[in-house]
C-alpha cells in the first residue's frame, strides 16, 4: 500500500515539475520578444550567454582535467547546433509573434518521427504519424490567418522553423 503512495505522490511531483518547465518555457517567448525590442538578437543572445558561462564556469573549470578531444568534441557539435537554434529562433522573433514563434519552435518535437522516415527509412508509429499530421495542420491554421495580407508564412516564421530542424 505504501509504494502505490509514493509512485502516485511521485507522479504528482513530476506532473508538477513538468507544468512549471511548460509555464516558464512558454512565457519565456513573450519575455525574449520583449527584450529584442530594446537590443539586437546578437546582442541579447551574448548578454544571456555570458551570464550562463560565467555561472557554469565553475564546475566546467573544476573539471577540465578530465576534458578529451572524445568529450570536447561532441559538445562542440552539438553547441554548433544549439548556437544555430537560439540564434535563428531570436532572429526569428523580431518578425513574428511570441505565439507563433513558439508554437512553431515546438515542431521540433514532431519532426524526429517525420525524419526518422527519412534519415533511416523508418516508418513511425500511426499515433506518431497522426500527432505529426495535426500538429502540421495546427501550423497551417495558425499561418493561414494572415492569408488576407499575402503572407501566410513570414520571414520570422521560416526563421523559427530553421530553428526547430536545429
Amino acid at each position: 500500500m505504501l509504494k502505490a503512495k509514493t509512485s502516485s505522490s511521485s507522479h504528482l511531483a513530476a506532473d508538477g515539475v513538468l507544468l512549471g518547465v511548460s509555464i516558464f518555457w512558454g512565457t519565456s517567448f513573450a519575455v525574449v520578444k520583449e527584450a529584442l525590442v530594446e537590443t539586437s538578437p546578437a546582442h541579447f543572445l551574448f548578454i544571456r550567454f555570458l551570464f550562463a558561462g560565467l555561472l557554469i564556469l565553475p564546475v566546467g573549470w573544476s573539471r577540465r582535467r578530465s576534458w578529451s578531444k572524445e568529450f570536447l568534441m561532441p559538445g562542440i557539435i552539438i553547441g554548433f547546433f544549439l548556437f544555430g537554434a537560439f540564434l535563428t529562433q531570436a532572429w526569428g522573433l523580431v518578425f513574428t509573434s511570441a505565439s507563433r514563434s513558439g508554437f512553431i519552435t515546438g515542431l521540433s518535437i514532431i519532426l524526429v518521427p517525420l525524419l526518422s522516415i527519412i534519415l533511416w527509412r523508418q516508418v513511425p508509429a500511426r499515433l506518431a504519424m497522426l500527432g505529426a499530421f495535426l500538429a502540421l495542420l495546427g501550423l497551417y491554421l495558425l499561418t493561414s490567418a494572415d492569408q488576407a495580407q499575402g503572407l501566410p508564412f513570414n520571414f520570422g516564421d521560416v526563421l523559427t522553423l530553421v530553428c526547430a530542424f536545429f
